[in-house]
């Protein structure tokens, strides 16, 4: 007997075995014993696909009542369905979630629940560009996205595409077989694709793929005739694409006495540390800030903080970690 029927049973056992006075789970058996009311009993084994949870809660519950009152499910003694179970679930069981309290349920409702896992349709979500990379803002990517959405337990509803910032031309809702949509965006900024699908039980399962996209640092470097750094001194460095965190960069001036710079956006905020790797050294005192704006590629005029030494070295890989 597989689960499904096995389900299916107990589902309407209060309207056919109307001879059936009680009922209990015997754990060493691994059966559903039921009493009938001229003192025989009448086992059904429960099928190996159940879970130890599922057997958990059917250790929990008695099938009580008679055929004049009729029968009902009883967990911990309390009937379901009119009054407060104690029981509540510290796992998943089935298609009950974690934490779920049988309070006022129709037994019928919980049994097929607790037996059968019902499962909300599945997403494939493949897209042409890496989210685990960072980008810089400005720098258009063309992306080829392709979603499939698959049945589960039941029938799809609809599949519902979205997007922060909205894109117009990918966005859909798609309200018919086949559960598929693709296309090709250009994507220049931090955005997220969400795709979410219903079925008709309004089970659901939403899956996304964020890119993020930031303003470049840049590591550069200035000899002391540069007393108020401009743009062209930051952006003849190296520029570093990477998200907000602290970040470790190796300084070399090619046997030059130099300054060592570092430019990131004043969105950021200041720097609380600046560390000489090797030496485990504080250095931000020895930095002064400066403030100035930066052409982007995105074409703004964007805020940057700058830090740069106090005083010339010559630098050989020497590392410094910049911490926010």
């Amino acid at each position: 007997m597989d689960i499904v029927t096995y389900a299916l049973l107990l589902k309407r056992i209060r309207g056919v075995a109307t001879g059936v006075s009680g009922a209990r789970y015997d754990g060493d058996t691994r059966q559903i014993i039921f009493t009938c009311n001229d003192g025989t009993k009448i086992s059904v084994p429960v099928p190996n696909g159940l879970t130890s949870a599922q057997i958990e809660m059917i250790s929990h519950m008695t099938l009580e009542g008679d055929a004049e009152t009729g029968f009902y499910i009883a967990v911990d003694g309390e009937r379901m369905g009119s009054k407060m179970c104690n029981f509540t679930t510290s796992t998943t069981v089935g298609s009950l979630p974690s934490g779920t309290r049988l309070d006022s349920v129709e037994p019928a409702d919980v049994l097929e629940q607790i037996l059968v896992s019902k499962f909300p349709p599945s997403i494939t979500f493949t897209s042409s560009l890496s989210e685990s990379s960072t980008y810089e803002i400005g720098d258009i990517q063309e992306v080829v996205l392709d979603i499939k959405v698959t049945k589960q337990s039941y029938d799809i509803k609809n599949v519902e595409v979205t997007s922060d910032p909205s894109m117009q031309e990918f966005t859909n809702t798609i309200t018919a077989a086949p559960w598929e949509h693709s296309g090709t965006v250009s994507i220049s900024d931090t955005t997220t694709v969400t795709v979410k699908a219903t079925d008709v039980e309004n089970l659901s399962t939403t899956k996304s793929i964020k890119y993020n996209f930031v303003y470049p640092m840049y590591v550069s470097y200035v000899d002391n005739s540069v007393t108020t750094l401009e743009e062209a001194d930051i952006i003849s460095g190296q520029k570093v694409v990477k998200a907000k965190r602290a970040i470790t960069l190796a300084y070399t001036s090619n046997d030059t006495l130099l300054r060592p710079v570092f430019a990131y956006p004043v969105e950021y905020g200041q720097l609380n540390s600046i560390q000489d790797v090797l030496n485990q050294i504080e250095l931000i005192t020895n930095y002064e800030i400066q403030e100035i704006q930066i052409e982007t590629l995105d074409g703004n005029m964007t805020d940057y903080y700058v830090y740069v030494a106090n005083t010339e070295a010559i630098l050989d890989n020497f590392e410094i970690k910049f911490s926010w």
